[in-house]
């Protein structure tokens, strides 16, 4: 039987959606920097209503080439759910990139491996990746949010049908006061964030295949 594949599997999140599977004896496996936790987050799973029995993990660390992870040695995925990141006020760049931006290039390589087409559309998607360690081999497609609903269309015309979107638009704005915000950025940062998202999830779902999924992440700027 096919996996699930979660990182950040103790987090917040991360241990509801394991409890979530489980409870519908759905096996996970949790990728986990330090796997003899297993039975802590197993216990916790139970308390949530889920079935820690069906719960097994795997070394893995965001930080590591390759998540440290052998992709021909893990079984077949059914799908994967990627959760893990780091965050803390003044977090170095160096850290966060490493973590959350060359942690999940590889990430979404794994998935490749495992049989999925995975696409990365942005305005300069292909220059990112190039510059990004490990990213140079997924497929880019410049895609340009701010162009309007037909810039969306032409994507999807691109792209085809989909399984799963993933949406983590940053619009360009300057955290000032509420008094000292421009508001012409503030329309414009609106317009990217809020109506952007809105025109990707209308278009996809139009395109998504049945048992699909659209994500859209929120940010910093709005905490």
């Amino acid at each position: 039987m096919s996996r699930i594949l979660i990182t950040g599997a103790t987090g917040f999140i991360g241990r509801h959606l394991c409890a979530h599977f489980t409870a519908r004896q759905t096996p996970v496996l949790a990728l986990l920097r330090k796997p003899g936790g297993v039975p802590g987050l197993r216990a916790r799973i139970n308390e949530l209503g889920g079935n820690g029995d069906y719960l097994a993990a795997i070394h893995g660390d965001l930080d590591a080439p390759d998540l440290a992870v052998e992709s021909s040695a893990l079984p077949d995925l059914q799908a994967i759910v990627h959760l893990g990141a780091r965050f803390a006020w003044r977090l170095p760049n160096k850290a966060a990139r490493r973590t959350n931006v060359a942690g999940s290039l590889a990430v979404a390589r794994l998935a490749r491996d495992q049989g999925a087409r995975v696409i990365v559309a942005s305005r300069r998607a292909a220059e990112r990746l190039d510059a990004a360690p490990g990213g140079g081999d997924l497929q880019a497609l410049a895609f340009d949010l701010g162009a309007g609903q037909g810039a969306v269309h032409a994507l999807f015309d691109a792209i085809g049908e989909i399984d799963h979107l993933v949406v983590a638009v940053r619009p360009e704005i300057t955290a000032t006061p509420l008094a000292e915000v421009d508001e012409a950025e503030a329309r414009q940062a609106f317009e990217i964030k809020f109506w952007g998202q809105y025109r990707l999830a209308r278009a996809a779902s139009q395109r998504l295949r049945e048992g699909g999924s659209i994500v859209l992440t929120s940010g910093i700027a709005g905490e």
